[in-house]
């Protein structure tokens, strides 16, 4: 075989290769909620974020602030509660939540 036809099919291997691994992290980068508990704590660390005992509610709004859609920061912060990298809102939080979105 030449060698231009080997670093041709090289070339090709590596594409494809690339291709099968980025396309999964590509899905996660845009829903965060995708990641594995290991990797979901790591991506938040580089948010900054969580806060010492911060809670679901605290850490969904965190998220919206750094530009997160509501839905996607929602589902993020329970799967980060599901992982224990937050702590689940109390009964005191969803109150305070809903008074503060009808005094918006």
């Amino acid at each position: 075989m030449k060698i231009s036809t080997r670093i041709a099919a090289i070339s090709a291997s590596a594409f494809l290769a690339m291709s099968a691994f980025s396309a999964p992290a590509i899905a996660a980068e845009e829903d965060p909620s995708a990641f594995e508990c290991g990797a979901l704590e790591l991506f938040l660390k580089a948010q900054g974020l969580p806060e010492e005992n911060m809670r679901n509610t605290e850490l969904s709004d965190a998220l919206e602030e750094k530009g997160y859609n509501a839905k996607t920061a929602s589902k993020t912060a329970d799967t980060a509660e599901d992982c224990g990298l937050v702590k689940p809102d109390t009964i005191f939080t969803n109150i305070s939540s809903t008074f503060a979105g009808l005094s918006s």
